[in-house]
């Protein structure tokens, strides 16, 4: 699988983020990991044969919430991009396994596309407005 994701991360952790994003507010270091991994996942999917076409703008849009959601792991919970990095392309691979046995897909589906689209778009939003009210 290919990922755009890691150099935009990198260039979005130094962006400076609200402090409201917190574990006093629910947000935590695995789901946001595990949301950054889907979005990236769902995105290589879409542009599988030939459906970058297609789908450029969608597979572009989870390609920036995956940054964004790696950008405010890394921001909340300290953790160099790196080790994010690294971290985010462990559970990609946990996501794949879990997408290439047809009995766990549905329910993967069901658990986390949609939660962790409402999360990446809120991640994508808070840091294009950091990046306004710098």
């Amino acid at each position: 699988m290919k990922f755009r994701g890691f150099a935009a991360a990198a260039a979005l952790a130094g962006v400076p983020l609200p402090t409201a994003v917190s574990a006093q507010d629910g947000l935590k270091y695995a789901d946001l990991v595990h949301c950054a991994a889907t979005s990236r996942v769902i995105a290589e999917v879409l542009g599988m044969k030939g459906g970058e076409a297609t789908n450029q703008r969608q597979i572009d849009t989870l390609h920036q919430q995956t940054a964004a959601l790696m950008a405010i792991a890394a921001t909340g919970s300290g953790k160099e991009v790196a080790l994010v990095a690294a971290d985010t392309s462990k559970e990609t691979d946990t996501i794949v396994a879990i997408l290439s046995d047809q009995s766990k897909t549905a329910e993967f589906v069901n658990a986390s596309v949609r939660s962790c689209n409402t999360l990446g778009q809120a991640a994508l939003d808070l840091v294009n407005k950091s990046k306004v009210s710098k």
